[in-house]
């Protein structure tokens, strides 16, 4: 018991969003799509010139905590994303452990969590539904051939990134393709194209443009689109004249509230489940 309580209490996490620096070989780094994350011992921290800088540090049973956390997805933008675990999984597995007691403490207590990780995921993370914009419109317009965007303001700036690695063209149409270039330079996966261009065509389409829908029935009739999502503050008031069902932007947030008040129970409850495992460290 007391050789674990040490070993625990020389456990340090250093995380980080974005890049970490200055940092010796002695650290395990796992980085995701978002976070860089060191794994080692506490007198690391003396020892190596680490730049601390807006970097959160978690020790022994903190860290513990925290990356059990980080590994099911209750840190993910998208709560209990899979993505995440399967990243973990690859980072432990493929670390070079030392062969000393820490070394071998720290393999086994990794391996623990993942596969603690595992069960918590199945028992309360299962059916975690969309909670923002972004995420539910990624989760509509999966296998389509391609995704239409009318528009290229702020919420368009905001659903980009989960769409990044769609399989399919994603097509912006807007008034002004210049600006929109400028506006949307950091996504170099999108085609930008002129409103007026915008075609009868298949896949996803998404109005986000504060437009009137008889002025979007003069550009396309809009029949082939498989998936209509209509995000006008104007939806309700002045429905898109297509024979498509057209999903609202009041049905959205219905959806994203619900998915959040489901969701709220299923965190705590796998929060919890992450609590009562720690003292099993000990």
């Amino acid at each position: 018991m007391l050789i674990l309580t040490y070993m625990v209490s020389s456990l340090v996490v250093v995380h980080k969003k974005g890049d970490l620096s200055a940092f010796g070989p002695s650290w395990y780094e796992w980085k995701t799509c978002l976070r860089h994350i060191l794994i080692g011992h506490s007198q690391l921290l003396e020892s190596d010139r680490l730049q601390l800088k807006g970097c959160d540090i978690y020790k022994d049973i903190d860290a513990l905590r925290f990356l059990m956390e980080v590994a099911s997805g209750l840190h993910s933008p998208m709560v209990a994303e899979t993505e995440v675990f399967g990243q973990y999984r690859k980072f432990i597995n493929s670390i070079p452990y030392t062969d000393c007691q820490w070394g071998v403490w720290l393999k086994n207590s990794l391996e623990q969590i993942r596969l603690h990780v595992k069960r918590i995921r199945f028992e309360h993370l299962v059916g975690v539904g969309s909670q923002s914009y972004g995420s539910l419109v990624r989760r509509k317009s999966k296998g389509h051939s391609s995704v239409n965007f009318v528009g290229s303001g702020a919420l368009v700036q905001e659903i980009l990134p989960w769409l990044a690695k769609h399989k399919g063209p994603i097509n912006i149409y807007c008034r002004d393709p210049k600006k929109a270039k400028l506006q949307l330079s950091d996504f170099n996966f999108i085609n930008i194209k002129c409103l007026k261009s915008l075609p009868d065509g298949e896949g996803a389409l998404i109005v986000c443009a504060p437009l009137k829908s008889s002025e979007l029935a003069e550009g396309s009739h809009m029949g082939p689109f498989k998936s209509i999502i209509d995000l006008r503050g104007e939806s309700r008031k002045d429905p898109l004249q297509t024979d498509i069902k057209v999903e609202s932007l009041d049905e959205l947030f219905e959806e994203i509230q619900k998915n959040k008040d489901s969701s709220s129970v299923k965190i705590l409850n796998a929060q919890s489940h992450i609590a009562a495992l720690i003292p099993s460290y000990l």
